[in-house]
């Protein structure tokens, strides 16, 4: 084998560069020829000859160069391979090609397994189609290839050494006179065809059958006809063959066209050789294009060197043009790996990242983590502890970047159980869908944290969870009891969307829920039985009545006079909340005692045993628990979180523990009284509580639902300014809250959200706004260890530590029905006649416990 020697390439990813708004550069697509085909088809001016070179004792091969485009895991990279020398010619002509680029270094690697790799093979002397060019044809060939594929458009070439015998060379082929017998056939057809005619000439006077044999002898010579006399047909023209043939300073290239796909699926890399078939049947012109496996050498391919056994085309200047896509700045859609303007910088203070601080994302320039830093005086506690709202679509990384939020908070990096806790901090999150939240935080958490993690699983209905606000009452003033019981009936009202004569029970049920937390059980079934119930009315007055709760007995009398004179009332409460209230599943969290083991008190404040990680899983398909007691305890949580925040007043303000609440999809149940009702002060008073709220909503329309309140909820946040990160699908968001997000706009917004799990970031620190475009973190999976792999059903249906048994609380209340009957059936038989009013009323309409 021929020794060769090849010109040193050195291979340079070429990063696209979007810049902001108003520097976009020119952008026009209809440039007449792309900057680095110029170049390639005039690089050996800057070389010697190519041939044998008796000093190196090898064929010294013209320089090569190589383009390339890559889909891996769902990400475009754009590679290019150049001589050493030629770096900066190269450069030039691609970054006026893209509008804006960047090359950086890159040490491309290829592998052979699965590798399946079809060159593209022509004829050399026929044209293909100039004006369909081939990057509408690449792009849909990325778009044809899945994520979780690898593909590879590689262009190698290097331009001929002697353009104008190549040119006749190629003429000859096209004529059908490339051999050297079919150039002596011509040579003699050529030459007898004009002996012929001079005799033609001088043929005056011959007979008719002279002359007609001399011209049959001239067609046989010339061509014309075949022996047995049959006419022969000219062949058909190849009208653009020939003008790509006939201009002198036509330039040549030897191109080698590789598409390579890994793939371990046969029939997939058929259906793509297909489909690439189709493609180039599209572009090929009057060529005949067809696709040939090979096996490439990689280490070629990787040096952007031209294999020796890999079909090659030869290609003009302007064709290799059309073949080869370069895409613009303004062409490249968010699959592509791009670099983006910064306008703003992170502060550096963001950029450390040390024990106790908690990283979010990533600095787009630079990678650096950026982090929310630990605080070391009051004034930084309170920037760390501002509420952030985090903006985006289904599928822009919002749960990717909770779940870091989380572990980073909890955790606080610790590598021990001294350092967590030192540095760790108390969480509570909910997870309002399939639970996969709650078990990618779940299974990264330490052997020295996992005794304070608390998981409230409401898709486990096998061991339900007792609900209720008792651990507020506990830790808050007496008064709270009407509050509570204003508030918990609004929740159960607004949970079950019934129309305004629901709403007419509004007060009828907060005065028994009142009662029933005065002296009752403290729950809402209790408060229905004080409303259905004349005996156990009477009980509850009689206690009421020994507290001197003497303007709580006087409204419950009047309450149930004024049920007696308006009918629908009874009917609204037996037909829409009896059945709602019934549900098994509601009893088995609500009409329970109450369950000391359930004290949010204690995981939010207690920190002797270091902090408490609260995952609370609330499912919402409606197949564990129905849709309505999902929102339900949704807003309940919510709620109680927020009172017993309030509740930290009691707590010397330096003696507050940092705890992080994470309300993922607010807008579930922003429609709720109870939640519109806190907005006003949701963003302002946790600062001084000391908890950090982080919400996620999909943009505005996330507050349709919020009816007549809509505007007023918007603008709540606005005067609030909170922290920000808005991600993919958040522009609406922007658009409202711009002012807050200089020096950046609306359409660089636009422009960042081509790169996926990228967004603009509003972070206060150091009494200062700091705005900045960031990428999000990767993962947790792959920053943290997996101690616990979980699946997600295994996980959703795992039982509640924290729960009790349905079976066993369904007998409990079977049996705790039969015993009350017993005893009214006693009390009846004892005292027959009831003077009460009310007794009255409720028996006469047949409706009782």
């Amino acid at each position: 084998m021929e020794n060769r020697k090849y010109v040193v390439t050195e291979t340079y990813e070429v990063i696209p560069f979007v810049r902001m708004s108003g520097n976009g550069g020119n952008q026009d697509s209809t440039q007449e020829m792309k900057e680095f085909v110029k170049e390639v088809t005039r690089m050996n001016k800057y070389y010697a000859p190519e041939g044998w070179n008796e000093e190196q004792q090898a064929h010294v091969e013209s320089p090569h160069v190589s383009y390339k485009i890559m889909k891996d895991r769902g990400r475009v990279h754009q590679y290019v391979s150049i001589p050493v020398n030629q770096v900066q010619i190269i450069q030039t002509a691609i970054h006026q090609d893209t509008v804006s680029c960047k090359l950086k270094r890159s040490n491309l690697s290829f592998f052979d397994e699965n590798m399946h790799a079809f060159a593209v093979q022509g004829c050399d002397h026929l044209s293909i189609e100039t004006q369909t060019q081939l990057r509408f044809k690449v792009k849909s060939l990325l778009q044809f290839i899945r994520n979780d594929e690898q593909f590879l458009y590689s262009f190698t070439g290097k331009e001929d050494v002697n353009h104008k015998a190549l040119r006749k060379r190629l003429q000859r082929k096209l004529h059908g006179i490339d051999s050297l017998s079919s150039r002596i056939m011509h040579g003699i057809k050529k030459g007898t065809a004009k002996q012929w005619e001079k005799i033609h000439h001088q043929s005056n006077g011959l007979k008719k059958e002279v002359l007609d044999s001399i011209d049959g002898w001239r067609q046989l010579l010339t061509g014309k006809v075949s022996i047995r006399g049959e006419k022969i047909r000219s062949p058909k023209k190849n009208e653009q063959s020939e003008a790509r043939l006939l201009l002198e300073m036509t330039h040549y290239i030897h191109g080698e066209f590789l598409f390579i796909l890994w793939s371990d699926d046969k029939s997939r890399v058929q259906v793509f050789k297909e489909y690439l078939q189709r493609l180039l049947n599209g572009i090929q012109g009057e060529n005949q294009l067809s696709l040939v496996p090979v096996s490439p050498d990689l280490a070629r391919l990787k040096n952007g060197h031209l294999n020796t056994d890999v079909p090659r085309l030869i290609v003009t200047r302007k064709e290799l043009d059309r073949l080869l896509w370069i895409p613009k700045v303004n062409e490249i859609d968010d699959s592509f790996c791009v670099e983006i303007e910064q306008k703003t910088s992170v502060p550096e203070v963001l950029l450390t990242e040390k024990k106790g601080s908690v990283p979010f994302v990533r600095d787009i320039t630079t990678n650096q983590t950026v982090s929310i830093p630990r605080h070391r005086n009051a004034e930084q506690l309170d920037d760390r502890v501002k509420s952030t709202i985090v903006s985006g679509e289904q599928g822009s990384g919002k749960t990717s970047l909770l779940v870091n939020q989380i572990l980073g908070t909890y955790l606080g990096g610790a590598e021990n159980a001294e350092e967590w806790r030192k540095y760790g901090r108390a969480v509570i999150a909910f997870d309002v869908a399939d639970g996969n939240l709650c078990r990618q935080i779940y299974r990264c958490i330490p052997d020295f944290a996992q005794s304070n993690v608390v998981v409230l699983n409401h898709a486990a209905s096998d061991s339900p969870l007792q609900v209720g606000f008792h651990d507020v009452i506990q830790h808050e003033s007496k008064s709270i009891r009407k509050h509570i019981a204003d508030t918990e009936t609004q929740i159960l009202l607004d949970s079950i969307k019934e129309d305004g004569r629901t709403v007419a029970v509004d007060r009828f049920f907060k005065a028994s829920l009142q009662a029933s937390y005065e002296v009752g059980r403290g729950n809402l079934v209790d408060a229905l039985n004080i409303l259905r119930d004349a005996d156990y009315l009477d009980e509850i007055v009689s206690k009421l009545k020994k507290k001197s709760k003497h303007a709580l007995v006087e409204v419950l009398e009047a309450n149930h006079e004024d049920m007696e004179n308006d009918s629908s009332v009874l009917k609204t409460i037996r037909n829409r909340i009896v059945p709602y209230m019934m549900d098994e599943d509601f009893l088995n969290v609500i009409d329970r005692e109450h369950d000391e083991r359930i004290d949010f008190w204690k995981w939010m404040n207690d920190t002797t045993e270091g902090p408490y990680l609260v995952l609370i899983h609330l499912p919402r398909s409606g197949q564990e628990i129905s849709k309505e007691l999902s929102k339900f305890l949704f807003t309940h949580y919510f709620v109680r979180i927020w009172n017993l925040m309030v509740a930290r007043a009691s707590i010397e303000e330096e003696k507050r523990k940092e705890c992080l609440v994470v309300i993922d999809e607010l807008h579930q149940i922003i429609d709720q009284r109870a939640v519109q009702d806190l907005f006003p002060d949701l963003f302002k008073e946790p600062r001084k509580f000391r908890i950090r709220f982080l919400f996620t909503i999909h943009g505005w329309s996330s507050f349709n639902k919020a009816g007549r309140k809509e505007n007023e909820l918007k603008e709540s946040i606005y005067d609030a300014r909170p922290n920000l990160i808005l991600l993919k699908g958040g522009s609406d968001f922007f658009g409202t809250m711009e002012q807050t997000l200089s020096p950046y706009k609306e359409e660089d917004f636009h422009q960042l959200m081509k790169t996926p799990f990228t967004g603009i970031v509003r972070q206060d620190w150091g009494k200062q706004s700091h705005v900045f475009q960031a990428k999000l973190l990767e993962p947790a999976h792959t920053r943290f260890p997996v101690y616990s792999p979980i699946s997600l059903e295994k996980f959703r249906s795992h039982p509640n530590k924290l729960g009790v048994s349905r079976t066993i609380l369904e007998r409990k209340r079977y049996e705790k029905k039969q015993e009350r009957k017993q005893s009214q059936c006693k009390e009846k038989a004892n005292q027959p006649t009831k003077e009460n009013a009310l007794a009255s009323f409720t028996k006469g309409r047949g409706f009782r416990g």
